[in-house]
């Protein structure tokens, strides 16, 4: 149903530049011919006809119910004046689909936040954990900077929420929430080095593809698209469809974003991401003794499954940007995180993947 959906959305705009195309042609040649004021009339005609059609196109898909339900209005209208010219909007994921809610949360401080995986989300693990049982967290002298999803002190997930309405109801006043992202390309070559590369041994991981990085774009990108009509189908990869979905389908942004705090991470400048998460935490009356540990914590080495700075990441990363084909399916997919959240579009480049210049 989907792949019919999107054939007709692209045969539309494929059949509309045609159609004007060949329109453009017959007048310039009956102007050339005998200046016809007849034909002109008639090909204002044609052209406003195509026009209201391609209007109605996109209103088509920008208004139907189900999008209607996941994106938010004011944000959405912002989105048009700014797409790029050269970007063909028939192929983009559009942003705000419920796809993943994980709060993790402190009642005691009123703070919450959402998780979107590969950034920072190991830490904020255990970062909840200490600030929901400090005293045995630090009686069993565990660190939040080693925990790990395998061995969390906090094994119980009590503090989670997968709902945001879920969150709202736990606080009884408007709570603390704050989420972080990063580039999105930095963040899919990181996922991409950890889970296909690295992790390459889970059955069926990364689509079957062998580290073939054209066909993992293609299967992303196709059961992203399908999951927006039935999020069913290629349940079996949901553990990689949560690793490289778009920001916009995280923590129902499509409602929360103007009310959630925004940390940026940046690797290389560890020291404002841990400034602005200690505001937050000041903000929601966190001590400073459990602020300063926390940002000890965070400036302190990366996890040991961090792929920042791994000679697989440049590797993906040039192969990303040097692969025109590669390229656009990112673009389709991640365009509108660049637009919404303000970071630099990349620009395709020249440089061969290593692989390639031997």
């Amino acid at each position: 149903m989907q792949s019919s959906l999107i054939g007709k959305r692209t045969n539309i705009c494929s059949l509309w530049a045609l159609f004007a195309d060949d329109v453009r042609q017959s007048f310039e040649l009956d102007i050339f011919m005998n200046s016809s004021i007849k034909t002109y009339t008639v090909f204002r005609f044609v052209l406003i006809t195509c026009c209201i059609f391609r209007l109605w196109d996109m209103w088509q898909f920008y208004s139907s119910p189900r999008r209607r339900k996941f994106m938010k209005p004011a944000i959405t209208r912002r989105l048009f004046p700014v797409i790029d010219p050269t970007i063909n909007r028939c192929r983009l994921l559009p942003p705000f689909i419920r796809f993943r809610e994980v709060y993790l949360i402190s009642q005691r401080y009123n703070l919450a936040t959402c998780q979107i995986e590969k950034i920072m989300s190991t830490f904020r693990y255990g970062m909840f954990c200490y600030l929901n049982r400090h005293a045995r967290f630090e009686a069993s002298g565990r660190n939040i900077s080693t925990e790990h999803w395998m061995n969390t002190f906090c094994f119980d997930n009590r503090f989670k929420k997968e709902v945001y309405e879920d969150v709202i109801h736990t606080f009884t006043k408007n709570p603390v929430i704050f989420a972080v992202i990063r580039d999105p390309l930095e963040r899919f070559v990181s996922s991409y080095v950890d889970k296909c590369i690295r992790e390459g041994g889970y059955p069926r991981g990364c689509y079957d593809c062998e580290r073939d990085l054209l066909c993992f774009m293609q299967n992303l990108k196709k059961f992203l698209l399908a999951y927006i009509d039935d999020p069913l189908i290629g349940i079996e990869h949901i553990y990689i469809r949560r690793h490289f979905a778009p920001f916009s389908w995280y923590c129902n942004f499509g409602e929360t974003l103007n009310t959630t705090h925004i940390v940026r991470l940046n690797l290389q400048q560890r020291g404002d991401v841990a400034r602005h998460i200690n505001e937050i935490l000041m903000k929601a009356g966190v001590q400073y003794r459990q602020r300063n540990y926390i940002q000890e914590e965070l400036l302190k080495r990366l996890p040991n499954h961090s792929t920042n700075g791994a000679e697989e990441r440049s590797e993906v990363e040039r192969s990303v940007l040097s692969d025109p084909i590669i390229f656009q399916h990112f673009i389709d997919i991640y365009y509108y995180d660049y637009v919404i959240f303000g970071y630099k579009l990349p620009q395709i480049s020249r440089i061969k993947p290593e692989k390639e210049r031997h």
